[in-house]
């Protein structure tokens, strides 16, 4: 995932309250809140079942504990990886902008990289140029690039269809920074 925009935390104050459960357990709750404003809410609670974040931005459940430290920084894929799917919240989404990019690369220049000539060539062009017509829709993209109905051999890792991260998750991964920002 490439480097995300940065969501301005600066009027908000953190706050860390600490409590002990009945069996002894540390839970941690970490909040971020403009005073006397709601919007851009988010609250970080670590227990022993790992780390729920809650708030304007959604519900995310991630299988393990956030230990603020000062100066550190997000590993996206790597909290990406721990993200647990408990709704029907999605981390990542279709992007169409950059498959239709991919699939003119191809078309443009890759197929001739990659030996193919002749009435092969024309056969892959023209099955990536009917692609570009289904782009903008999910749905039908997938359908039309990977049924097997293709008249030619054609290799399914090498069709583009590209997701883009979730800016509502974005903003929780850069609320993790600012806690450990704001360390002392």
């Amino acid at each position: 995932m490439e480097d995300k925009p940065k969501y301005d935390f600066s009027l908000h104050t953190h706050t860390v309250d600490i409590f002990t459960n009945s069996k002894g357990e540390e839970i941690r709750i970490d909040t971020f809140q403009e005073e006397d404003y709601r919007m851009g809410l988010v609250k970080f609670k670590n227990d022993e079942n790992g780390l729920t974040v809650t708030g304007d931005f959604g519900v995310w459940v991630f299988e393990r504990n956030f230990i603020p430290c000062k100066g550190f920084k997000i590993n996206k894929m790597y909290w990406s990886e721990k993200l647990i799917a408990t709704s029907i919240r999605e981390y990542c989404e279709y992007d169409p902008i950059q498959t239709c990019e991919a699939i003119e690369a191809i078309i443009n220049n890759d197929l001739e990289d990659w030996g193919y000539e002749g009435e092969e060539l024309e056969n892959q062009k023209e099955f990536y140029e009917d692609l570009l017509n289904y782009v903008d829709d999910e749905i039908e993209y997938k359908y039309h690039a990977y049924r097997s109905l293709f008249p030619f051999d054609v290799d399914h890792d090498g069709i583009p269809y590209f997701k883009k991260g979730s800016v509502k998750l974005d903003v929780i991964f850069d609320a993790f920074e600012e806690i450990c920002r704001r360390m002392k």
